[in-house]
């Protein structure tokens, strides 16, 4: 089960602009999880070379589990282009994955709890899952995937009907 997680990171981390090393604009999380903002051209080179080695998508996934990956389409903090990618990567190596687009759920969206802002016009959709179980949504799975979306909503119970096809 993957969440609107980032799977290629190197294409979140903003471009590289001199002279802005200096000014106190709050590093974004691809950049915090890499040290922070690059200083210099060859800082950034290097980051773009970590982020890609941390990224999902260029991971060796021959062995990997079945996935459910849900992801949001109003998702302003990860794309849902980052899912995408990691579902495609997935079926392109022939493991099971089913991907859920949630119509205009944002990040956040299986959080329980009541944190819903990360900062000044960041905002999370925490709960909204379990309050709006019957949003809309649209499915891609990987070929002879024996996990069965007809009659499901996207919702807490289909998460729970995933693990106990896979796990028992």
């Amino acid at each position: 089960m993957e969440g609107y997680g980032p799977a290629e990171i190197e294409k979140l981390l903003p471009a590289f602009r001199a002279g802005e090393a200096g000014e106190a604009k709050p590093p974004t999380p691809e950049q915090d999880l890499l040290g922070g903002p690059a200083t210099t051209p060859e800082n950034y080179t290097l980051q773009l070379s970590q982020a890609q080695a941390a990224s999902p998508v260029h991971q060796d996934a021959t062995h990997a589990p079945p996935f459910l990956i849900m992801h949001g389409t109003g998702d302003t903090m990860v794309p849902e282009t980052q899912s995408v990618a990691l579902h495609s990567q997935l079926v392109h190596l022939g493991r099971q994955s089913t991907l859920i687009l949630i119509e205009g759920f944002g990040h956040g969206f299986l959080n329980p709890g009541n944190v819903t802002e990360l900062g000044p016009g960041v905002r999370l959709d925490n709960g909204r899952l379990e309050r709006e179980p019957h949003t809309g949504f649209t499915a891609q799975q990987s070929p002879e995937n024996p996990f069965e979306l007809e009659g499901l909503a996207a919702d807490h119970e289909m998460i729970k009907q995933f693990f106990n096809l896979h796990l028992g």
